[in-house]
């Protein structure tokens, strides 16, 4: 806080006065000195195995939240597509987009558990049902395109 009262006062040469104290803590403390050296490929090596290291964190943090998403979808799949109908039936383009965001959803579930020939079969059902609600069709051909 000397230094900084001292530079506030305008002191001149302030600068040198503050690298010489620096200089004489530096050896009292450890610093780089103390450090061994690296060069730039062991460096790059090290940046290189930290970035890898980070990059497999995320992949499975994500891993485990995709694995939870679809335990809780399982859970909740006839009750989903329960929601799928009553989303339809309201007939309005929010309730439209609420279905269609639904049904991407259980077509990410049928993906993971490997079964996109059940979700077809039920999807099928689902457009035969609502046939006549064009936008409806039209909305989940473009969000699902061509199972």
């Amino acid at each position: 806080t000397d230094y900084l009262i001292r530079l506030a006062n305008g002191e001149p040469r302030l600068n040198l006065s503050f690298v010489k104290l620096l200089k004489s803590k530096q050896g009292t403390s450890s610093g780089p000195k103390d450090s061994p050296k690296r060069t730039v490929e062991e460096l790059m090596a090290l940046m290189g195995k930290a970035k890898a290291d980070q990059e497999a964190a995320a992949r499975a943090t994500a891993a485990e939240q995709k694995r939870k998403k679809m335990e809780r979808l399982i859970q909740e799949r006839e009750a989903l597509w329960a929601s799928i109908r009553t989303h339809a039936a309201a007939g309005k383009a929010r309730s439209y987009d609420a279905a269609v965001e639904v049904l991407q959803a259980l077509l990410e579930l049928a993906q993971y558990e490997d079964d996109l020939p059940t979700f077809k079969e039920r999807l099928d059902a689902f457009k035969t049902e609502f046939q006549r609600r064009s936008a409806l069709m039209g909305k989940i051909n473009y969000a699902l395109g061509v199972i």
